[in-house]
């Protein structure tokens, strides 16, 4: 006794015909999972937060990023978005290459 072999009968990939002239429907092959592209940030706690220039720049990282809302960070850390964007131009291509870091190794950097 031989077992049918199947071939694609239609540009979908889970509907095949076997030799013997049954179509078949294969059942569906559960996704695969993507890595994971989210960066992390180390965002400080939102209470009496000292800012260092360490700490603005991972909170402007995280907005450029978009890891964190832009009117998120200012209700959260009470700015303005006058003070956040002086805050990027002061700490905008440290931010950018802390995001490009972490981007290539696929992890916190």
């Amino acid at each position: 006794m031989t077992t049918p072999r199947l071939k694609l009968v239609s540009p979908a990939p889970d509907i095949a015909e076997s030799t013997d002239g049954n179509v078949l429907v294969l059942p569906e092959k559960p996704p695969r999972q993507k890595r994971s592209t989210t960066l992390r940030f180390d965002l400080p706690p939102g209470n009496g937060v000292r800012w260092v220039a360490r700490r603005k720049i991972e909170v402007v990282a995280a907005v450029m990023a978009g890891a964190a809302a832009l009117d998120e960070i200012c209700r959260r850390y009470a700015l303005s978005l006058e003070e956040f964007e002086s805050w990027r131009q002061t700490h905008g291509a440290e931010a950018s290459r802390l995001i490009a870091s972490r981007s290539r190794r696929g992890r916190k950097g």
